[in-house]
Parts: C-alpha cells; sequence; structure tokens
C-alpha cells in the first residue's frame, strides 16, 4: 500500500508580526470560514476559555502561546488561512498530530493552523493506493484501510498524525524488510510557503537487566530482517517485544529460542509470550497497549482501540476541551479513548553499524535508568533496526543505511521544582555520556531542543545542504520553521 498525502506542508517561516495586524488576521480567517457559519467555533483566540486545550498538543508545555488556533476543515481552507497569517505578518505553524516533542506544533506569536480534520481516505479499486489527507490519524488510517482488507507501513502511536509521522521518516514496526514509512508514499499535494499548491512525486537490579540489553542489541539487528523488535528498560524490569512479519508461531519460537535470552537467567523471566495468527491492528498493539499480549485473528476491541478522533487528547484539568466535528477517519467503528497529555523529557540516540555500543557503555546506561527515581516513569524504549535493502535516493531519512539500533529514553516531567530539577540533570548527564560515545545521529520524530551536537547534522545527516537547497527554491523567505527546521541559508556549524 503507498500513500498519497493531501495537504502535508514544507518545513521551513516569516518575520515577527505586528500587534497592530493581529485584528487584520481574525477579520480573515473569519472570511475564510464564513461560508460554514461556524467560525467561532473553529478560530480559538486567548479570549476563549478553550485556548489552552486548543493550543497544547500531546505534550504539556507553559512555553508556547499562538496568537490563535484555526481549524481547516477542507483542504482549500489551508491556503486561504496561510495568506491570512502572510498578509498579516504572523508565522503560521501547521499541526497535523500535535505530537512534536519539544511542543513546536504550537508555537509563540505564530497562527497555528490545525489539519488534524483532513483525516479522509481514499482507497484505489485496486487497493494498492489510498489518497489520505494529512491530519489523519495513523490509528484511523489502519482502521480505514481494513475496510479494504489492506493496510500500510505505519507505526504503533494511534494518535500520531501521518504528516509529522512521514515528515520525521516513519520508522514502524515491519521496517527491516519493508523500510521505512516515508519510502512507501507515492506522492504529496502541498502547501508551498506562497500559497500555491503543488504536487511532489518521486522520481531489574541485578546484572540481569545489562545482559539482556546487551543480548538484545547483538542479536535483534541481526536476526531475520522480517523480525523487528524493541527492548523497554524500565527502572525495575526490562521487556522485549517483537513483531514476525508473515511467519507462523512454530517460526517465531525458533527464532526466540535462538535468542539466548533464557539463558541469562531463567529464574528472572516472569513472562515468555510467543502468540500467532495476530490480524495487522492485532500486531500493532500487541505489547504496547492495555496490556495486550495475545494475538488476536479478529478483535473489535483493538479496531475501536486505534480509531483516534482529529482531538484525541484528554482534557487539561481545570481547563474545558475543544472539541468540533470529531468525526474519524472510519466513521462506522466507534471511537477510541482519548489519549493522555503528559508533560515529557526525552532523548534519542542512533548507534550506527560502524560504532556499535559497548558493553561497558550498555552497563553503565542500565545502571543510570536504575538509579532515577521511580516516579519518573522511565522508560529507555531501544528499536533493533538494520533496515534491509537499499533505499532510493529521493529520501531525505539520513541514517536509513547506516542505522543499527534507535534508542529513546524518556521521563516525566514535574510541577515540584526541585524534583524537575533533578530530573532534567539525570537527562543531560546522559546526554553528556552518551552522546561523544555514539555520535551525532538523532531521529528527528524525537526532537531534542537540547541536544549537545549540532541538530541539523544529527537529524539531516549529509542531506543538510541538499535540503538547504530545496528549501530556498521553494520557501525563501522561511515562512514554515521552527526552531530545529531546515533553513533556506547554510546554518552555523554546517559546510556545503
Amino acid at each position: 500500500m503507498r500513500l498519497l498525502i493531501i495537504v502535508c506542508y514544507l518545513a521551513g517561516l516569516i518575520t515577527a508580526q505586528a500587534t497592530a495586524a493581529i485584528p487584520d488576521l481574525f477579520t480573515c480567517i473569519n472570511k475564510v470560514f464564513a461560508s460554514t457559519g461556524d467560525a467561532s467555533k473553529r478560530l480559538i483566540t486567548p479570549a476563549n476559555e478553550l485556548y489552552t486545550d486548543a493550543r497544547t498538543g500531546e505534550k504539556i508545555n507553559d512555553e508556547n502561546y499562538p496568537i490563535a488556533i484555526a481549524y481547516a476543515f477542507t483542504t482549500a481552507e489551508v491556503p486561504a488561512l496561510l495568506n491570512c497569517a502572510t498578509r498579516s505578518r504572523v508565522k503560521p505553524t501547521i499541526r497535523a498530530g500535535g505530537h512534536h516533542f519539544e511542543a513546536y506544533s504550537s508555537l509563540n506569536g505564530t497562527l497555528v493552523i490545525d489539519i488534524a480534520h483532513l483525516n479522509s481516505v481514499s482507497v484505489s479499486s485496486d487497493r494498492k493506493t489510498a489518497v489520505v489527507g494529512a491530519g489523519t490519524r495513523l490509528g484511523g488510517l489502519y482502521v480505514a484501510l481494513d475496510a479494504y482488507n489492506t493496510t500500510w507501513t505505519g507505526g504503533i502511536c494511534p494518535t500520531v498524525g501521518v504528516a509529522g509521522y512521514i515528515a520525521a521518516g516513519g520508522f514502524n514496526m515491519q521496517m527491516r524488510s519493508m523500510g521505512m514509512a516515508v519510502e512507501r508514499v507515492r506522492s504529496i499535494k502541498a502547501v508551498l510557503a506562497s500559497g500555491e499548491v503543488v504536487t511532489a512525486r518521486k522520481n531489574y537490579k541485578d546484572d540481569t537487566a545489562y545482559q539482556i540489553a546487551k543480548k538484545f542489541l547483538e542479536w535483534a539487528p541481526k536476526a531475520d530482517p522480517a523480525f523487528t523488535s524493541s527492548i523497554f528498560i524500565y527502572k525495575d524490569q526490562v521487556e522485549v517485544t517483537g513483531w514476525y512479519l508473515g511467519k507462523t508461531q512454530a517460526q517465531l519460537q525458533t527464532l526466540i529460542d535462538s535468542s539466548g535470552f533464557q539463558s541469562i537467567s531463567p529464574k528472572n523471566l516472569n513472562q515468555s509470550i510467543v502468540s500467532g495468527n495476530c490480524n495487522t491492528d492485532a500486531s500493532r498493539v500487541f505489547g504496547v497497549q492495555g496490556g495486550i499480549f495475545e494475538c488476536q485473528p479478529t478483535s473489535p476491541f483493538i479496531t475501536f482501540a486505534l480509531n483516534a478522533a482529529p482531538d484525541p487528547f484528554t482534557p487539561i484539568p481545570g481547563f474545558p476541551q475543544y472539541q468540533y466535528n470529531e468525526t474519524t477517519s472510519a466513521p462506522t467503528v466507534w471511537t477510541a479513548p482519548a489519549w493522555n497529555r503528559l508533560k515529557r523529557k526525552s532523548k534519542s540516540f542512533i548507534i550506527q553499524k560502524d560504532n556499535l555500543m559497548k558493553a561497558a557503555a550498555i552497563k553503565e546506561v542500565v545502571k543510570r535508568i536504575q538509579s532515577i527515581d521511580t516516579d519518573s516513569g522511565i522508560t529507555a524504549e531501544w528499536h533493533a533496526w538494520n533496515i534491509s535493502g537499499t533505499a532510493s535516493q529521493d529520501t531525505a531519512f539520513a541514517w536509513r543505511q547506516k542505522a543499527y539500533a534507535h534508542m529513546e529514553f524518556t521521563v516525566r516531567g514535574s510541577d515540584d521544582a526541585a524534583i524537575e530539577a533533578t530530573r532534567t540533570k539525570w537527562m543531560n548527564d546522559l546526554e553528556g555520556y552518551l552522546r561523544p560515545q555514539l555520535g551525532a545521529a538523532s531521529y528527528t520524530g524525537y526532537a531534542d531542543s537540547k541536544i549537545s551536537s549540532n541538530p541539523f547534522k544529527s537529524y539531516f545527516g549529509d542531506n543538510v545542504c541538499r535540503l538547504v537547497r530545496v528549501k530556498r527554491a521553494y520557501d525563501p523567505t522561511n515562512v514554515f520553521t521552527n526552531p530545529l527546521a531546515i533553513p533556506p541559508s547554510v546554518p552555523k556549524g554546517v559546510s556545503c
């Protein structure tokens, strides 16, 4: 299945707005929404009691306060809203899923153009392609494709927006044999900074946790490419989860038996589950959502759990919640429960094939995980990559051929200043320890404003100069941007 994405955006932004231009901005937006007669529901300003909820995506933050949030309901409204922003000298920020790890989907002093309601899914008669709205949530896309007995190489979290997911490269649980999600996009209809619409096409506390983590990095990325797996290292336990695409339960058992995990410390293996005959939806949530650890050939509950609404997050305590026409991509299926918002700190590292992580470093990292406070909710989520085959040259994801594994570390934020400072220091110390050993490579889908290496080199590698040329050609005045976006000129620290 290949996708054609409607109304995506080219990363890229403008000059500071004049306060006097704001009334003109609101007047312009009201005109855009005039035909539907519901501008009061789709334009949210700081004076509206729904503003806090509307400006906030998955990550709760007190740093970004946009001028307004405008909710597009048709593709034609996106360039019109962009025109309102540029004419009023206000920077636009495009928000699809609202999962940006630094909350850059909603920036200070900008007009947030929310495209989550652009969530239609239209499948071709041969079931080989689908036209998908850029605001479609991944879960809704999967459920909509289920009706045609087909699917797509997407990720796990059902509330992630397809546009941001693809823009980051789209790592997934089938990628070791099927590649990144971006490789299965046939074309993108995009709105340029000028407002022109174009279509782009291809041309534990003992040694067990350490031993399991070490064994995982030695074995999993080298296993059969049809097997994609992850290890989750918590403060007091370790979980390994894997997906064996298109294989039998017996073949999976044979593969697991070859891993060597059982020989490390059998007495500490509380649960070992090998299950088969998963349908596609069940395989996406196995071991990840709702404590699901048994495969099911059919399951209405799992389908329902994936079908995310356009505004899928839980309310912020003390604030009313924004809701508008919450029709999902699969409207005949029940809507999924709300996705929890959170305060979060995260770090991302890509282990490269020519610079594997040393045993001493694995041991030290596990020790650090076990040292942080329990309430931090520390999660170290490591994924085996080592993607098979060769990517075409038209993908901007820099690390596809070099990546051996990916490591993500996440802790909860805290309203207690002392606790917050302690967890921030823990993250900064981890960055200071691992970055010099593993190198700059990181995954832009887990953006980190505190990354110690040059962020452009970390996220875009050798593609920075190529992307600068693209940016200069299509967005020379930097209309679309955020603090980590490619600029139209060569960024500091990069030579082109």
